[in-house]
């Protein structure tokens, strides 16, 4: 049986080929059209996603015409506010056609309907914090203010590092069989860095910052809630080891 999000995914994979074996473009480039990673780009153009589906899709006329003006849109729409890829992927895999579409219980409609919903809300997020990145580097450098520019370029920093967890988070949602396939680290190396962080954060820059003006000390306390954060994210993955353990 075809589940929609199958159809979804050799659908992307038939427009990255469109994109980069007939339009010409890089996989990089792609890969911004189309709201993925490069890496994803490259094994939809060379097979290894996408499946057999995506070659049946390759082989229908009237499929490839829809994937054909799917590309030219996704280019038209590309860098454009309001524009969505992940809606206009949506739009053309609903007019793909295909055998055995799956007339699934409803439980499953549900599980499918929340998974496609949640994959779009994550390509969503993924172009915004894209956008956020190329705007703080662009206003960074427009500043004159060295400290202004920092503050800038450590949004932009954030804003990419989000964008890489978004896209692991996506390609997890999209091969749900790999949430359950992590390697945890060892307990002692988490341990270890834990007592790291919280030695990092022990340092007392009170009277530094008092002696600082208003935009350094805006520095100084986004790397102390950097550090705060990474403690607890190292705690909460230490309790995912022992809960895995025990």
């Amino acid at each position: 049986m075809t589940s929609t999000e199958s159809i979804l995914q050799s659908v992307r994979a038939c427009v990255a080929k469109e994109l980069v074996l007939s339009k010409g473009l890089s996989r990089a480039k792609a890969a911004k059209v189309l709201g993925v990673t490069a890496p994803a780009v490259s094994q939809y153009v060379s097979g290894k996603r996408g499946g057999k589906l995506a070659v049946d899709i390759e082989h229908d006329k009237q499929n490839m015409a829809h994937v054909k003006k799917l590309a030219d849109e996704l280019l038209r729409a590309s860098g454009k506010p309001g524009k969505n890829a992940a809606t206009l992927l949506l739009k053309t895999a609903e007019k793909i056609q295909v055998s055995e579409i799956p007339k699934s219980p409803s439980s499953s409609l549900s599980y499918e309907g929340s998974r496609r919903k949640y994959l779009l809300l994550l390509r969503d997020r993924l172009e915004e914090e894209q956008h956020a990145a190329s705007e703080s580097m662009r206003f960074a450098q427009s500043c004159e203010d060295e400290l202004i520019q920092t503050m800038f370029r450590q949004i932009a920093s954030d804003s990419l590092r989000h964008a890489d967890t978004v896209s692991v988070l996506i390609h997890h949602l999209e091969e749900p069989e790999s949430f359950f396939d992590v390697k945890l680290p060892s307990k002692e190396a988490v341990d270890k860095m834990i007592q790291q962080e919280e030695a990092a954060d022990e340092a007392d820059l009170g009277p530094l910052k008092a002696r600082l003006g208003p935009a350094a000390r805006l520095l100084i306390e986004s790397v102390e809630a950097d550090e705060r954060k990474h403690v607890l994210l190292l705690k909460g993955l230490q309790r995912v080891i022992e809960e895995q353990k025990a």
